[in-house]
């Protein structure tokens, strides 16, 4: 039998490709979380703002307030949650929540002993996901 000699060709641009897409990951990795925390953030302030259900009527000082049903979002009145809502980055993404100015935000998604939840943030998290989602397999989409 002869000799035969292969030869392989394009390996320098191939390793320089997976350098650069390994460097290129993480940004986009950043930018995608960040994507979502923010369309979660916009979903709960939307959820709080633009839903009103009919619970229990109370007065806090001289303004009366209608409380939103249990497992519904909480009726803005002051819009104090709303404005509180904010991202920080953390290690490894994003913090999504009620900061120092409304820290009842908590109690209002989970609930307590004397009150059902009114969930804002889960609900909200779910929609950025799903619209994420969308987003991600119409890219895929495109280069296909």
């Amino acid at each position: 039998m002869g000799k035969g000699r292969i030869e392989i060709t394009g390996d320098k641009e191939y390793i320089a490709l997976v350098e650069r897409i390994k460097k290129e990951l993480p940004k986009r990795l950043d930018a995608a979380l960040f994507t979502g925390a923010t369309d979660t953030m916009n979903e709960a302030k939307k959820s709080i703002q633009g839903h009103q259900s009919s619970g229990n009527v109370y007065q806090r000082g001289s303004i009366s307030h209608t409380a939103s049903t249990a497992g519904n979002p909480p009726n803005s009145d002051t819009g104090n949650l709303v404005q509180n809502i904010t991202i920080q980055k953390i290690n490894g993404g994003y913090d999504i929540g009620s900061r120092k100015g409304a820290p009842y935000g908590v109690h209002l998604e989970f609930g307590t002993s004397k009150m059902g939840a009114r969930p804002w943030l889960t609900p909200a998290f779910y929609l950025a996901l799903e619209k994420l989602k969308v987003k991600m397999i119409s890219r895929l989409r495109e280069k296909v």
